[in-house]
């Protein structure tokens, strides 16, 4: 199912990119103005997509592999992650105006989720000569990184809600 999603956007390229890329500025806008709390989920869905394909990958086959993973990485990866970092910060910069050390501690962990998932494009070379558990750790590390401003904001808001209002 993945080489279709890949086909789909590989074929699209970049126009299916740019209008991912606006609808999410137009939803983040729009959101915005209707007050909906945010959890900050897009991110960690899109590097767990990423991650899910890149540990799919035939191993045995490395030439055409390697060809693939690098045109997923250019048309479906950097695009979606790029577009997800812009419609996160967005929507922060809208809750937190008042609060900025909170929206830059959030968007210092997507950024760390975002150096890892470029880690581990780079040693995409390293999981053919035998160093298979740096891979592993650092896609772990990516997703697990990845959700915690997820899990922060989900607290973060549902203590405000249960703060009485009187």
């Amino acid at each position: 199912m993945l080489d279709y999603v890949f086909a789909l956007f590989f074929m699209g390229f970049p126009g299916v990119q740019i209008l991912v890329l606006v609808s999410s500025i137009f939803l983040a806008l729009k959101r915005n103005k209707l007050n909906k709390r945010v959890y900050g989920l897009f991110f960690p869905i899109v590097i767990t997509l990423c991650n899910i394909w890149l540990i799919s990958i035939d191993r045995t086959e490395l030439f055409d592999d390697v060809l693939r993973f690098y045109f997923f990485l250019i048309s479906f990866c950097f695009p979606m992650l790029i577009t997800a970092v812009i419609y996160h910060a967005l929507r922060l910069s809208s809750i937190y105006s008042l609060l900025r050390w909170k929206m830059i501690v959030i968007s210092f962990c997507y950024l760390i989720g975002l150096v890892f998932h470029l880690l581990n494009t780079m040693y995409w070379n390293e999981v053919f000569h035998g160093h298979q558990n740096v891979f592993n750790a650092l896609l772990i590390g990516t997703v697990v990184i990845s959700f915690l401003p997820s899990i922060y904001l989900f607290f973060v808001q549902r203590k405000v809600e249960q703060v009485p209002t009187s």
